[in-house]
Formats: structure tokens, C-alpha cells, sequence
């Protein structure tokens, strides 16, 4: 494996399959998104937010750059639609959109993200904004390590809903005005591949964190600082 670390997990039983430097704090980029799958996803299931929610954008949301589905301040979307854009083409914009919604303002939802990293045992990990984009200006912007993501994705599988957008190849948005394919290309190419999340900046190299189930047998992959996507 030519990625900084790696790790691969069975999800039911937590067992380790393979590590490669687990516990080195390394930059996430947009794998951040999987914390903000999560809370969203445990906001829905305790009933505080609605998949038919309506959010309109702020103009912060929109000024996101990097991945994104080109929001306009006061544009409106769904929950569900927003969550579509994160699972499917990495959308920072949406990211933005739904942290507000779901915590009020973006410091807000940091703040969560940070807290419920700790609740899950997240030694390594520490969350400064809701994308994984590199801060302007400096700092050191988002660190993880391998092993702290796999135990975010063992969370993450564990609301099936997750894979409504994850796993899917091709979708669009906006009454099929918007083209979405999904930046996991194994989702397409790599038999029971189903999510979850993709990731690159110049400072975090090539990441991803993926999951596949077999004949009733799931696994979750994590790579991180790989050289090339390949």
C-alpha cells in the first residue's frame, strides 16, 4: 500500500484486518464530510431534522469553493437534497448548508463535530471547519488518522439510509438540470462497493474511506495521503 497509513476494518465485530501507520495525524480533506454525514444522519433518526426540511442558502454557504453544486444565497434545498450533494460529488457548499441548519451557524456544528468525535473515542482528531479545505491564511486546518476514521465509518454504516446517495453512480439535482456523479468511482467499478466518502487537497494527498459488502460480508477501507487516486 503507497498511501501514508491504512486500515481496514470489519464492522460488526470491530476486528482489524490491516493497519499502516493507524495513528499518524494526517489532513482528511474532504473525508471530513463523513462526521457531517453522521450528525446529520443522528439528527434525522432522533427526529430534530427532516429529510423534507427546507434549507435556504446562505451567502456563506455559497462562497465555499472547492467541490460544490454552485449554490445561490437564498437558493432552497432539501435535506435530503443537500445530503444527496455531500454523499454523491463531495459538495462543499451543501456541507455548509446542512452544519447550519442543523446546529444554527457553522461554529456551532464545529463544535459538535468536535464533541462527538470525542464521544466516539476520536483521540486524533480535530475538526476546524465542516469541508476539509485547507484554511486561507494558514493553520493547520483538519488532522485524523486512519484508525479514527474507520471508527467513524463503523458508525456511519450503521444508518443504511447513508447508502441511498453513497452508492449510487449517477444522479442529478435541480429537476435533472444538475449533474451529479459520484467521486468514488469504485461505487461503479468495484463489485459491492456502496459508499462512502472521497478526499483530496495538496496537503492531504489522495484519501478515501470506502466500504463494500460480499456474501453478507462488509468491510470498511481507509487510505490516507495516497500518491495518486489510482
Amino acid at each position: 500500500v503507497e498511501s501514508e497509513a491504512a486500515f481496514l476494518m470489519e464492522p460488526v465485530t470491530g476486528t482489524v484486518l490491516y493497519r499502516k501507520n493507524p495513528n499518524r495525524k494526517l489532513h482528511p480533506a474532504s473525508v471530513t464530510k463523513l462526521m457531517v454525514m453522521l450528525l446529520a444522519l443522528e439528527a434525522l433518526d432522533r427526529g430534530e431534522i427532516k429529510l423534507t426540511d427546507v434549507v435556504t442558502a446562505s451567502p456563506e454557504a455559497c462562497r465555499m469553493g472547492g467541490s460544490q453544486i454552485w449554490l445561490e444565497p437564498g437558493e432552497q434545498m432539501t435535506v435530503a437534497e443537500l445530503l444527496k450533494a455531500v454523499c454523491i460529488v463531495s459538495a462543499n457548499d451543501a456541507s455548509y448548508a446542512l452544519a447550519e441548519h442543523i446546529a444554527g451557524s457553522e461554529a456551532n456544528f464545529i463544535a459538535l463535530m468536535n464533541q462527538r468525535a470525542k464521544q466516539l473515542g476520536l483521540r486524533n482528531t480535530v475538526y476546524v471547519n465542516t469541508t476539509g479545505l485547507e484554511p486561507d491564511g494558514g493553520g493547520t486546518g483538519n488532522l485524523t488518522t486512519a484508525a479514527d476514521m474507520a471508527v467513524l465509518a463503523r458508525k456511519v454504516v450503521q444508518y443504511p439510509l447513508v447508502f441511498r446517495w453513497s452508492g449510487v453512480w449517477i444522479n442529478s439535482l435541480r429537476g435533472g438540470k444538475s449533474f451529479l456523479r459520484n467521486t468514488n468511482k469504485l461505487v461503479r467499478f468495484y463489485r459491492g462497493c456502496d459508499g462512502l466518502k472521497t478526499g483530496f487537497t495538496g496537503a492531504a494527498g489522495y484519501c478515501l474511506v470506502a466500504t463494500a459488502k460480499r456474501e453478507g460480508v462488509r468491510l470498511i477501507a481507509v487510505v490516507m495521503k495516497a500518491p495518486t487516486s489510482d
